[in-house]
């Protein structure tokens, strides 16, 4: 028996920030032509006998077929405008030809797409110049983990998602929503959360920090050591249960793992961030260098924040 290739049921249309296009239209039309006045026919089946009426509707991101996922299907060429619930343009593109048996996918290059901003003023940019601003830790989850983010029931590891969008070096977007992480951070990042209170990460295990930061001014490229090294914006550190885990940490979460130059991981700046319900907010195992925090807040842990010196003694703080 031959290999068959999974494609998704069906296809999924997006924000410009790379969420689910809510209640947004889509309209397909002549192959180099605005297809808002040069409409083509589209259908809702392969046999091309039922026709689907423009603009198309989506729920959740997928063509809406009466409240209902439906997939797309034409007999040629076409051209293709997105556009939001408030009918400022997602994307457009003038002829689009990328099909999997003559399925309209939503799969066509960013580099090959064209966006205005929907605002006073918006000037016109490739997606993939717009993809380039920052990742969004959603771009490496399944549509199935991002429902559960979203609805706050995850419990799945997300780390691996987290870890893949800071490895693109990029700002990293974390949307509103709740997940349960042990990530590691070995390279310069920022963070972009939505505030402590909604875009809130737990631990996935408990003896292991939700947060870990690694990233040292030893490492290259070799930053002025003085110099900042990241910055966590807006996001929310939770315990899972009673004043349990630990929320960030620089090097290692137990001190008795130190390795060599763990003692240089430091320099963060937090701004907007909320600690809760934690053992330790924030510890400092092997000393600290330069961290700094505006606007955070520290709320029923154990210990706000804990620092360790080089002489072994415990400095407790917040």
């Amino acid at each position: 028996m031959s290999a068959l290739s999974i494609q998704p049921t069906y296809p999924i249309f997006t924000e410009s920030d790379g969420l689910p296009l809510e209640n947004g239209y889509i309209w397909i039309g002549t192959a180099n032509l605005d297809p808002q006045g040069n409409s083509i026919n589209v259908y809702w089946d392969a046999a091309l006998t039922i026709q689907a009426a423009q603009p198309i509707r989506t729920i959740n991101g997928y063509p809406s077929r009466n409240g209902t996922p439906g997939r797309l299907y034409v007999n040629s060429d076409y051209s293709i405008r997105v556009q939001n619930r408030n009918g400022s343009l997602v994307y457009s593109a003038p002829t689009a030809t990328e099909r999997y048996s003559d399925v309209v996918v939503s799969s066509i290059s960013a580099s090959n797409v064209l966006a205005i901003a929907g605002y006073t003023g918006g000037v016109q940019r490739t997606q993939q110049s717009i993809n380039d601003d920052r990742v969004c830790v959603f771009d490496f989850m399944t549509a199935a983990q991002i429902s559960a983010v979203k609805a706050g029931t995850s419990v799945e590891d997300l780390s691996t998602a987290f870890e893949q969008a800071i490895n693109t070096s990029k700002r990293v977007y974390i949307p509103k929503g709740k997940y349960r992480v042990n990530v590691q951070i070995d390279s310069k990042t920022i963070l972009e959360g939505e505030g402590g209170q909604s875009t809130i990460l737990y631990p996935y295990d408990e003896t292991v920090a939700i947060m870990t930061y690694t990233f040292t001014a030893q490492q290259t490229p070799i930053y002025a050591f003085w110099d900042y090294h990241s910055e966590v914006h807006g996001v929310g550190f939770w315990g899972r249960n009673t004043r349990t885990g630990v929320g960030f940490t620089f090097g290692a979460t137990d001190p008795q793992d130190y390795a060599t130059n763990m003692e240089y991981p430091n320099n963060v700046k937090f701004f907007g961030c909320r600690f809760t319900n934690l053992e330790k907010g924030i510890q400092f195992p092997f000393g600290n260098i330069g961290t700094e925090f505006y606007s955070c807040g520290f709320s029923n842990n154990k210990y706000g924040g804990m620092q360790v010196s080089s002489a072994a003694t415990n400095a407790l703080f917040i």
